[in-house]
C-alpha cells in the first residue's frame, strides 16, 4: 500500500494561568479533555477540509463559516449526501475521540495512572438527535510504569501490556523548545501531530502520550481527528 503524509499546520496561541512546580511535591493531578475535530448541528457535519478528504474521499463538500470560529471557513456536508455507512464511520470517529483524561503520576513510585472516560452529555444528544443512535459511556485506564519502562491498558474485558519504547515518540521541536510536531504511523498512514508542551509542568503530565525528549508537560496535542487540551494541574 501506499504511504500518506498528513500534516496539520496550526498557529496555536494557549496561556495557561497555573502555577510552577514547588521545591517537594510527591503527587500531581491533572485532567485533560479531548475532542474530535468534528463539529455536528442539525445541518450536517464541519470540518477541516484536510480532515473530510481523508475520511470521506468520494463525497463533494462546500466551503462554510466555521460555526465554531467565525473568522474562519471550513468544510460541510450535509445529511442528505452522507450513506449509511458514511454515518456510521462518522459515530465512530465521535466517539473514540470525545472523552476525559484524568491522571495522577506518583513522584515516589514513578508511576503515571490515567482514567479514561467516555460520558460526554452533548455528544449523546447529538447520537440521538441527528444520527440515530444510541450512545454508552465507556471507561478504561492506562498506567504508566517508568521505571519498568512499561504501558499497562486495562479494558473491561481485556488486558494487555506494551513495550514503552515502542511506543517512546520523539518531538521535532521549533526553537523555544515549547512547540513542535511528531510523527506517528497507523496502517501505513503517517500522521503529523502539532505538540505544545507547558513550562511550568514536569514532563510526567500527559495524556498518555510518551516522548524521549521533553522537558516540560504536555499542554496540547492537536491531531488530524482529534484535539487534546490540559484543563487542570495540580502538585500536592
Amino acid at each position: 500500500m501506499s504511504k500518506f503524509c498528513l500534516g496539520i499546520l496550526l498557529v496555536v496561541n494557549f496561556v495557561f494561568s497555573q502555577n510552577k512546580a514547588p521545591v517537594t511535591f510527591s503527587k500531581i493531578k491533572f485532567e485533560y479533555e479531548q475532542k474530535s475535530n468534528y463539529y455536528v448541528d442539525q445541518d450536517g457535519v464541519y470540518a477541516d477540509t484536510l480532515l473530510l478528504a481523508f475520511d470521506y474521499p468520494n463525497l463533494k463538500y462546500t466551503l462554510k463559516t466555521n460555526p465554531v470560529d467565525a473568522k474562519t471557513q471550513v468544510g460541510f456536508v450535509s445529511f442528505i449526501t452522507l450513506s449509511k455507512e458514511d454515518k456510521k464511520k462518522l459515530v465512530g470517529t465521535l466517539y473514540h475521540n470525545t472523552q476525559k483524561i484524568i491522571g495522577i503520576h506518583d513522584v515516589k513510585k514513578n508511576t503515571t495512572k490515567l482514567k479514561i472516560t467516555r460520558s460526554d452529555i452533548g455528544l449523546k444528544e447529538i447520537f440521538k438527535k441527528y444520527l440515530n443512535e444510541n450512545y454508552y459511556s465507556f471507561k478504561y485506564s492506562v498506567s504508566i510504569n517508568y521505571n519498568e519502562k512499561s504501558i499497562k491498558i486495562d479494558y473491561p474485558s481485556v488486558k494487555y501490556v506494551q513495550n514503552f519504547d515502542s511506543q517512546l515518540r520523539s518531538i521535532l521541536f521549533d526553537n523555544d523548545k515549547k512547540t513542535g510536531i511528531y510523527k506517528f504511523t497507523i496502517d501505513n498512514t503517517t500522521y503529523n501531530n502539532l505538540v505544545l508542551l507547558n513550562e511550568n509542568c514536569i514532563n510526567k503530565i500527559t495524556p498518555g502520550d510518551v516522548f524521549s525528549n521533553n522537558e516540560f508537560g504536555i499542554e496540547k496535542i492537536i491531531s488530524l481527528h482529534y484535539t487534546t487540551t490540559l484543563k487542570f494541574y495540580n502538585y500536592e
